[in-house]
């Protein structure tokens, strides 16, 4: 089995990932593009994406271009920047609307993937993608455990890619909050939090796929899994992909889940900067701008009542812990965050 695992733009993930990664995926910094905000985005330029691949194919390495926001369509602006996809060697695009991949499959060549957004959960969904041009077809996450469903599509000769690592609430009432915000920690976030610390077992119904059950899935014929991450540092990105490539068991799964207080958010290499401005006068300055916007960043997702010192807890130390066993939280800490919570919501 193959492994789609996410990149941050940082040149040594790509010297230092597993011999199963078969692509590594993400989208620049574009408003309207990803379902990813761009603040959340390293800031990549269009030559530094065209090189970047370069060097991923000189690694054996493919690269996944996303383009997942529902709302794109063929208009000539996205005709224009596909055109400049398939001049920088693109080899998959990533899409969720259908209409997309039809024009995409028509006139490109590249390979097509459909998003985790198109929430594809029935098998008339995956026969509708397919008749589109879908050539991957990635399951809603909620499915996951759902093996007759996954036997059912490669009964249509189509492979399959399952999202391992994300732990949303099974039927989360508050899903379409957070796409529609476009953040990560609005309130609708605080509400799915609140119910995971009320009802932890909600978390092992939630999709997340342990490595070391993946053989499960490679018996009943899934061809990739995709490792949810884009926003971490090159160091858990490299640490989950192996955890995943060599079916290791963990004495706690919640580093290897793609959610808030895993890592640090992500931060952009001062040599990538460079690399994308010539002037090292400029790039220094670059650098110091990047710090204080990452400093406005945290002020803006914090600025509701009691949101930051909610991120403060949250950062310092897991409140979960998950093993093979199932899930236990820290009491203290649990009381801590339903109380910073009740305060941020109301």
């Amino acid at each position: 089995m193959l492994i789609s695992a996410p990149t941050n733009f940082d040149y040594r993930l790509l010297r230092t990932l597993h011999s199963s990664v078969y692509d590594v995926y993400g989208n620049i910094n574009r408003d309207g593009e990803s379902i990813v905000p761009s603040l959340f985005l390293p800031l990549i330029s269009l030559r530094h994406l065209k090189q970047y691949i370069a060097h991923a194919h000189a690694c054996g390495v493919k690269f996944n271009y996303i383009m997942n926001h529902p709302h794109i369509l063929p208009t000539n602006e996205t005709q224009q920047f596909l055109d400049m996809l398939r001049n920088s060697a693109v080899d998959i695009v990533t899409i969720s609307n259908p209409e997309l991949i039809a024009f995409v499959k028509k006139y490109y060549p590249f390979q097509i993937c459909s998003s985790i957004m198109s929430k594809i959960n029935s098998i008339n969904k995956v026969r509708e993608y397919i008749k589109c041009g879908c050539d991957i077809i990635c399951i809603d996450y909620h499915k996951n455990y759902d093996f007759d469903f996954i036997k059912e599509i490669k009964g249509l000769n189509v492979k399959v890619k399952l999202l391992v690592n994300n732990i949303c609430l099974p039927d989360c009432p508050y899903e379409e909050g957070h796409w529609e915000k476009g953040v990560f920690y609005d309130k609708s976030t605080l509400h799915c939090l609140r119910l995971k610390l009320e009802q932890p077992a909600l978390i092992e119904q939630s999709g997340f796929i342990r490595p070391n059950d993946i053989w499960r899935y490679e018996k009943i014929g899934v061809d990739y899994i995709k490792i949810g991450g884009r926003t971490k540092p090159t160091s858990w990105i490299v640490r989950c992909v192996r955890y995943y490539a060599d079916r290791r068991h963990a004495k706690n799964y919640f580093y290897i889940m793609n959610t808030l207080g895993t890592e640090n958010r992500y931060r952009l290499p001062l040599r990538t900067v460079v690399f994308l401005i010539p002037s090292w006068s400029i790039a220094i300055l670059f650098r110091c701008l990047f710090y204080i916007t990452r400093r406005k960043l945290f002020y803006v997702l914090s600025k509701e009542k009691n949101l930051k010192s909610l991120l403060r807890i949250i950062l310092s130390s897991p409140p979960f812990t998950m093993t093979d066993h199932g899930v236990q939280i820290d009491k203290r800490k649990k009381t801590a965050l339903l109380r910073e919570i009740d305060k941020a919501i109301t």
